[in-house]
This record gives C-alpha cells, structure tokens and sequence, in this order.
C-alpha cells in the first residue's frame, strides 16, 4: 500500500470534512448539542440533529475508527488507479470488520451506522460551515483551510 499524495489526501478531505466534523463532534467532550440548542435557528437546529444521531449511535473505539476510515477512504474521490485499489482494499475490510464487529451488538446495527453517516450530505457541509468557521475565518474556502490543515 502507498502513502496518497497531499494533493490525493487534500482532495478527499475536501468532499468528506463535513461528515469527519459531524462523527468527530459527536464525541467531543464538549456537547457542541447543548451549545446549538438555544437558538432559533434552523441551520442550528439540523446541524445539531445530526450530531444528536451520531451521538446516539453509541460508537465504541472500533466501529469510530472503522467509520472514519470508511469517510475518508473512498476510491470513488480518488483519479488515481494505483490509489484507488488501495482504497477499494483498506474500504472493503473496514465494511467487513464493522459488520462482524457491530453484529455482536445488533444484527442490524451495522445498517444503522452507515444510514447515520450517509445522512450527513454535502449541503450539511455549508450549514457546518456558517456555524463554525464563518464567524473566526470568514469567507475562506473550505480547501484552503483543509490544505492548511493536512
């Protein structure tokens, strides 16, 4: 297996931050639910749904770092052939081991944890944004700040 590239890693974490903020938030010490709830606003309130269900999905360490690996680990973002079989590999054992993993809990829980990452869609992305970055970093464009970052 090869190490992806910045480029690679910077274009993929530019299509998925917002569900990495939604899973990662979810489990932040601070519940980001309690601070979103107070106000009247709309994008607030589905911004903090989201990571209410999250937050309900009870992830234990495993099926977290399964679940971010499977976010993060999408060939379908890469152009690359070489990378994007290694994605496809890395991508199908994590589907296999949170299935066998989550069925110990629930035979149907492994359905549960990919529905409540896949509802966190791309429009949520820019509601994540409006709420978190816009009022310390303005208008930056998410890439930017995802390039700065990695």
């Amino acid at each position: 297996m090869a190490i992806l590239p910045n480029a690679v890693q910077n274009e993929i974490l530019n299509r998925t931050w917002h569900q990495s903020f939604v899973l990662m938030a979810a489990f932040w010490p601070t519940n980001l639910i309690t601070l979103l709830s107070g106000s009247n606003s709309s994008i607030e309130h589905i911004v903090a749904t989201l990571i209410a269900s999250h937050r309900a999905m009870r992830l234990d360490s495993v099926e977290y770092n399964l679940v971010l690996t499977l976010v993060l680990c999408r060939p379908d973002l890469c152009d690359t052939a070489e990378f994007r079989n290694d994605l496809t590999t890395i991508g199908t054992n994590a589907k296999d081991a949170l299935m066998k993993h989550a069925a110990f809990k629930s035979p149907t829980r492994y359905y549960g944890i990919l529905a409540c990452i896949l509802s966190v869609t791309e429009d949520i992305a820019g509601y994540i944004k409006i709420i978190f970055f816009e009022p310390s970093v303005r208008n930056v464009p998410m890439h930017h700040l995802v390039s700065v970052i990695t």
